[in-house]
């Protein structure tokens, strides 16, 4: 659950203890206060709504169970009412975000948290068919696609990136490519470094073949676009570096009468995001506290000595060498 959701809300105990649970002709209501079982100040209290909310990211690993008690009290006859609460958190894969630091981003110092800025620079995008250039861009994160669909860029813990779009018809880079899709109906290019590492493959299919893409890509965490007709799921892996990084991603495809080499290639390098900022866009805000530093990936929390916790926030005494 998120912080600020409703955990329980309580008018039903003061219903099944026959008392009025709404507030009377002389302003009285019922006050709420947690008196035991928070030491970590994970919860509060919502008086107007008799509920109990979450106050501060819960963590399994840190803490899976609270046993809570919990005083109500009516601010007019001070008529008092204890609640036992048993609050179970639930392990999610996943969560809290791991901070990973293979793929550890730098902070970018002093610089305006308001401003524009992007986890990664880009140093040149372009396509090409057998080696010959075919179109470019300076930056291709500034480009209609990536920008209009933002929020399907993935960046995970363990230094991997997914990356899915939908579209009803192919831009200028793309539209060469259309034929074979609609023949084909999916084309695969495998992706490489400059060493030519294995570093992922970007998949991209006519919707006659959709369902032969990563299930992820049609998960609600990705936003397609109605009346699409051609699909692309982007992974790689292990871009963790901080220098200068050339990525290429390409397939032999039937054209002009042949096979042809398709490709695309990426020049980049991983910047960071300003202090506080997080994501692809740096356009998240971390919840990193006591000094603990924020992955650019994900958002994830590395913990000084001392601390623990999604946000680490809960005191952890420990010995410091």
């Amino acid at each position: 659950m998120s912080v600020g959701s409703t955990v329980v809300r309580l008018r039903h105990c003061l219903v099944a203890s026959g008392v009025s649970s709404t507030e009377d002709d002389n302003g009285a209501f019922w006050s709420m206060n947690i008196t035991t079982g928070d030491d970590s100040r994970r919860f509060g209290v919502g008086d107007e709504d008799v509920k109990l909310i979450v106050a501060a990211p819960l963590d399994h690993k840190v803490q899976p169970q609270y046993n809570l008690t919990v005083e109500l009290t009516n601010t007019g006859d001070k008529n008092v009412l204890y609640v036992t609460l048993v609050i179970v958190v639930t392990d999610v894969p996943g969560y809290p975000p791991f901070y990973n630091k293979r793929c550890e981003t730098p902070v970018l110092p002093d610089i305006e948290r308001n401003g524009y800025h992007t986890l990664v620079s880009s140093d040149g995008f372009y396509a090409s068919i057998n080696g010959e250039e075919i179109t470019s861009y300076g930056d291709y994160l500034q480009n209609f696609l990536p920008r209009h669909f933002w929020a399907n860029f993935i960046l995970k813990g363990d230094c991997s990136l997914q990356f899915a779009v939908s579209l009803r018809e192919l831009g200028s880079d793309l539209e060469l490519i259309a034929p074979v899709l609609k023949e084909q109906g999916r084309v695969e290019l495998k992706c490489y470094d400059q060493e030519w590492k294995s570093k992922g493959k970007i998949t991209a299919a006519y919707i006659s073949h959709k369902d032969d893409l990563p299930r992820w890509v049609f998960s609600s965490q990705f936003r397609n676009e109605e009346g699409a007709q051609f699909f692309f799921a982007v992974e790689l892996n292990e871009t963790w570096t901080t220098s200068s990084y050339w990525l290429r991603c390409g397939a032999n495809v039937p054209l002009f009468g042949g096979p042809v080499l398709f490709e695309w290639t990426f020049e980049y390098n991983i910047t960071g995001c300003p202090k506080g900022r997080f994501g692809l866009y740096c356009d998240k805000d971390c919840n990193c506290e006591n000094g603990a530093r924020c992955h650019g990936f994900n958002g994830a929390c590395e913990c000084r000595p001392g601390w623990r916790g999604r946000a680490c926030d809960i005191p952890w005494p420990e010995v410091v060498i």
